[in-house]
């Protein structure tokens, strides 16, 4: 997973601001997270992107929502969990139908990630 962990950051010779608030966006992300196959699945997600300058984690998501994700990886409970993604969502349908409709490949996308690391913590807690 450090691996993993290593694709999300932005690492040039001259680092602007820019490639500073993403890293630090990334911090929050992968604070204290253990290391398993659910947690995996969100990591993928964002490792999946080319970050470099001008193509930021923080042109789609923002701090609240990182530390949300955060948090849902460090969840130790199937309980907890699901009470976590209940509020997440929620938090992302926050606003008025335009916000809705502006952001609904964003939520559409959280939500399928969500639901496929569900899916993986069951099985890695079950086990």
């Amino acid at each position: 997973m450090d691996q993993m962990i290593e694709k999300l950051y932005i690492k040039t010779n001259s680092m602007c601001v820019g490639d500073n608030w993403h890293n630090e966006y990334m911090d929050i992300l992968v604070k204290d997270i253990p290391d398993n196959e659910a947690n995996k699945i969100i990591i993928e997600y964002f490792s999946k992107s080319n970050w470099k300058t001008g193509h930021w984690v923080f042109d789609f998501t923002t701090k609240e929502e990182m530390r949300k994700l955060n948090t849902i990886m460090r969840t130790k409970t199937k309980e907890t969990l699901r009470k976590r993604i209940i509020n997440f969502i929620n938090h992302l349908m926050d606003g008025d139908h335009y916000s809705l409709m502006l952001n609904s490949k964003k939520i559409e996308g959280l939500s399928d990630l969500l639901s496929k690391f569900a899916v993986k913590y069951m099985e890695v807690h079950n086990g």
